[in-house]
């Protein structure tokens, strides 16, 4: 139960940043970038405390699944929200630096907070209560290449 709990209130915290609707009875996502699913130079630390991350929601799963506790880590892409905004605003050339962030997906775009608040909802919904365990990546396709 305490498992339970302290995972909550991680995932409360992400449900409010993305202003999605909280429900006690439904699964309990993890947010982070995509970009940091994948390993890069100098990144050691960062890839081993996502890769922990990933392990940890796989764990929750297996250990709390007879409780009814579902533990999926929801993993967006470059998603247009304030910040990006801003960082793209404040870029020497906005437009270029708005361009080079959607060319670098195979989507070509970013994507919207709506697109991901809909992935969060669909996960969240009673008709995927099998789904658990597992990571729901939303990237417009950077990951895949």
């Amino acid at each position: 139960m305490l498992m339970a709990r302290a995972t909550s209130l991680m995932t409360l915290r992400a449900l409010r940043f993305w202003n999605v609707p909280i429900c006690p009875t439904h699964p309990l996502p993890y947010f982070w970038a995509t970009y940091k699913m994948t390993s890069s130079r100098l990144a050691m630390q960062k890839s081993m405390s996502k890769a922990g991350m990933l392990m940890l929601t796989r764990s929750i799963a297996v250990d709390h699944a007879t409780q009814g506790i579902r533990a999926v880590s929801v993993c967006p892409g470059a998603t247009m929200t304030p910040l990006v905004r801003e960082a793209i605003r404040s870029a020497p050339d906005p437009e270029a630096h708005e361009r080079s962030l959607a060319f670098s997906r195979p989507a070509r775009r970013l994507g919207t907070v709506e697109e991901i608040a809909t992935a969060i909802a669909l996960v969240a919904s009673p008709e995927l209560e099998f789904m658990t365990g597992s990571e729901l990546v939303i990237d417009g396709g950077f990951t895949a290449t």
